[in-house]
Formats: C-alpha cells, structure tokens, sequence
C-alpha cells in the first residue's frame, strides 16, 4: 500500500499538480484507513439470516459508498461472524486515484456523511443509520442509553471482547498518564518561558530608562558645550583687566639746511601713548590663561558629551538587541513592525499549539525561546499558523536553518509565492533559488507534456556558435 500511495502521488506529479518529484513517502503519513462495520442488537438477527453472498455483497457495497465519499477505493475487507456480532473489518487506500491524501478529508462532517452512506446498502432490510448524539441529547434520553452499555448487552458480550476493553482500559489509563506528564511538561515550559519574557521585559524598561536619561544628559552636554564654545570666541574681543596706558614727552625736531650743511633743530615736545613691555606680558598671560581655560572646559565637555552619546547609543543597542531577541522567531501577514511586534510579544499569553509553546493573535504569531526544539519543529508551527489562518502572504523573521525548513514545507505545498523573509539576505537568497527550481521544473514538465513546445515563442533559432579550437580548464 505504500508503494501505491507513492505511485498515486507521483502520477499527481506527471499531471503538474506537484512541484517536486515524490522520491518517498513520509514516515507519518497516512498510506490507509481503517473502518468497522457493526450493527445494533436489533438488527444483528436480521444480517444473521442472510445467505452469506448476500451478506458479503451488502458489506462490499457499504465499503464502497464510503470509500467514493472519501474519494479513495476499497483495499480489502474481511468478515467475522464467529464473534459475539456479525461485522466487517475494511481497509481504504490513504491516497486517491487522483493523489490526493484521503485523511484530509476526515473532518466531522464527513465522517457524519460516511454513516450515511455506509447505511443506504441495508436500507430496504429496515436497517437504518443509527440516531446522532445530537438529536438524542435534544430528545431528553438517558445518557446511559448512548454512553454505556445495558447490563443485558453487557452478559452477552463474550470474555473475549471483556477482555480487549480491560486491555483498552488500560491503554487509555496510560495515555492519560502520559497526558498528564505531558501537561506538567508544558507548564514548566510556560513558566520557564513566562519567566524568560518578564526578564526581558523588565530589562527593556531598564534600558529604555538609561537610554532616556542618557539622551537627556548628552543634550544638556551639548548645549553647555555650545555655550562655552560662544564664550571662547567672544575673548578675542574682550578687554578685561587691560593695562595701563604710560605717557612719555618726546622732543620735535626739525631738519634745516641742505645736504652737507642741514643740522636738527629741536622746535617742541610732545606726549606719546605707550605700554611698558613687562604690563602688556602680564597681560596678554592673563588673556591666554582664560583662552586655554575656556579650551579645556569645553574640551572636558565635548568629551562628557561624547562620552554620554556613546552610552547611549550602547544602551539603545542593548535595547535593540532584546527587541531583535523578542522578534527573532515570528510571522505574519505583512511586514511588522519591530517595536510594536516587541511589545505585543513580551505582553502575549503562551498557548500550546503544533506540540510547542506559541504566542499567537489574529495577525502575528511567535515561538519564543524554548529548549528541546528543533528548527523544523519552529517552522512547522510559524508555517502552519499562518496557513491555517488563510493568510494571503506569510512573512517570517527567523534563522536561516529555519528558514530552510520553512522553503521546504512551502515547496510540497507549492505555495512559495506566498512567504517572504525579513532582515536575512541569505533566506531570501534560498527562497529566491526554490523559485527558480520551481518555475525549471515546471518548465520541464510542460515540455515533457508537449514535444512541440517552444520556450522562446516566435523568435528566429539561435546563430550557431564559431568553431574553435580545443578548450580546457574546469
């Protein structure tokens, strides 16, 4: 039957409804179903008296009206009438003629469908479907009489079958043993997980509040670095503590005669302004002392200000770093955004969805940080949130062996037009190579379909290449 399952999906692949050529079929998946065919106490005298061939052929026309509501075909049947009731065992094929996976199609509603169609080949013995849960429930009848067994059903059960629902007992007694562990399991993980996200939480609103206050401090930096900058310039102007003129008489004199004969004659006095040299060193000193002091202060304040820019921006990238932390394993429908996806995770409840941890809402969802999970585990769960939420496009931001599995879940399911990767050129990258893969074989399987297929439409042969000489090299 595996083999068929694998035949069936590979004539699925020569139609162009598959992407990939099936090489194998998956270790879980569902290559059968298997079905029981009973009848009620009342009924059962009236199957008894049937000839055995009728009894066969009223059995395999029930197999097969189930069997074509699911859209599959019989696999075999076997009859027990050595039993305490006459019934039948069936087994269908788990892929249709067409592919497709029968399982999917087992929802309530079609199972419900299944009873119906199972009971139309009895129909004309006065055998009908049995009653639904539902409408009984609406009739007022006894729990006892759809729940458990009457006591008289009870004694003319055999050892046998009293035996196989003590074994079923028990069975079920640990399955719920096992669910129990599992639920321990889980909430230790969601405390573990919980704890993980308060810590981060708390750690962004300590970041945020040194980033705060360092922004704060690195402007009042600034503008006093301003302030001492406009002070510095104004000393070239100023005229603090500026020495004392001195005033010395100086003769006039005047130049007589000509040539070898002139001679200087004094005519007058007059008072010349001057600075005595040792008053103008004093104080030009004093001017270059507030320069240089005005420099240093200014310098010292430049460096606070770099100083609690650098803070800064360290604290901002702390606080980057735990928002790139909270968003590192998510999707959603549309590029999010950073901040408000940081938030909405560290505030979300953590739920239990595809056997992990998970955050989800109407448009994101999130797998944090959890021990024990693989990466096809993490994209199996983003991958199949937004897949069974109807999303038209899935955006994903997370590692690229994630990514990895993601393509490949997308490729089975032919749906790699539908995701995008965020902030990871090299998930892009692979992303962009399954489309490439995806559309040459496609391409190939047109051409396989039809010999006269022209890739390049109506354009003229190509020219043929020169002849050359003998090449080497790889």
């Amino acid at each position: 039957m595996t083999e068929t399952a694998l035949e069936r999906r590979r004539a699925r692949y020569d139609r162009g409804d598959l992407a990939r050529y099936p090489r194998s079929i998956r270790r879980d998946a569902a290559i059968a179903l298997e079905g029981i065919l009973t009848f009620g106490t009342d009924s059962q005298p009236i199957i008894e008296r049937l000839p055995y061939d009728e009894q066969e052929r009223r059995y395999r026309a029930a197999a097969e009206a189930i069997a074509e509501q699911l859209g599959t075909d019989v696999a075999g049947l076997v009859i027990h009438r050595d039993e305490s009731a006459p019934h039948c065992h069936f087994t269908l094929h788990g892929y249709s003629p067409d592919g497709m996976p029968a399982a999917s199609r087992l929802n309530k509603g079609q199972l419900s469908k299944v009873q119906d169609v199972a009971a139309q080949a009895f129909g004309d013995l006065g055998i009908e479907r049995g009653k639904r849960i539902g409408a009984r429930i609406a009739d007022g009848e006894d729990p006892s009489a759809y729940i458990n067994k009457s006591v008289a059903e009870l004694h003319r059960d055999l050892p046998a079958e009293v035996e196989a629902a003590r074994q079923k007992a028990g069975a079920e007694r640990e399955k719920a043993e096992k669910a129990e562990q599992r639920r321990e399991a889980a909430q230790a993980k969601a405390a573990a997980a919980d704890g993980q996200v308060e810590k981060l939480e708390k750690r962004i609103a300590t970041y945020e509040r040194r980033a705060e206050t360092a922004e704060k401090r690195a402007r009042e930096a600034e503008a006093e670095a301003a302030r001492l900058q406009k002070r510095l310039e104004a000393l070239a102007d100023a005229d603090q503590n500026k020495p004392k003129t001195r005033r010395a008489p100086v003769p006039q004199v005047e130049e007589r005669g000509w040539g070898p004969f002139s001679w200087q004659k004094v005519t007058g006095t007059q008072n010349v302004v001057y600075l005595h040299p040792a008053d103008a060193k004093k104080w030009r000193g004093a001017v270059l002392k507030r320069e240089r002091d005005a420099r240093d202060d200014a310098a010292r304040q430049r460096q606070e200000s770099e100083r609690l820019e650098k803070q800064r921006q360290q604290e901002l990238k702390r606080r980057q770093q735990l928002q790139n932390a909270l968003i590192h394993t998510m999707t959603a429908p549309a590029a999010f955004d950073d901040a408000e996806a940081a938030l909405w995770a560290a505030e979300a409840v953590l739920i239990e969805r595809y056997g992990v941890q998970m955050q989800v809402a109407a448009e994101i969802a999130r797998v944090p940080p959890q021990d024990g999970l693989s990466d096809r585990q993490i994209g199996a769960a983003l991958y199949r949130e937004g897949r069974d939420q109807g999303w038209k496009q899935q955006w994903f931001r997370v590692p690229t062996g994630v990514a990895r599995e993601i393509i490949e879940m997308a490729r089975d399911d032919d749906r790699l037009d539908r995701i995008r990767f965020r902030d990871s050129d090299e998930a892009t990258a692979m992303l962009e190579k399954a489309r490439e893969e995806s559309a040459e074989s496609a391409r190939m399987r047109a051409e396989a379909a039809d010999p006269d297929f022209d890739p390049l439409g109506d354009s003229p042969p190509p020219r043929p290449l020169p002849r050359s000489g003998p090449s080497f090299g790889r």
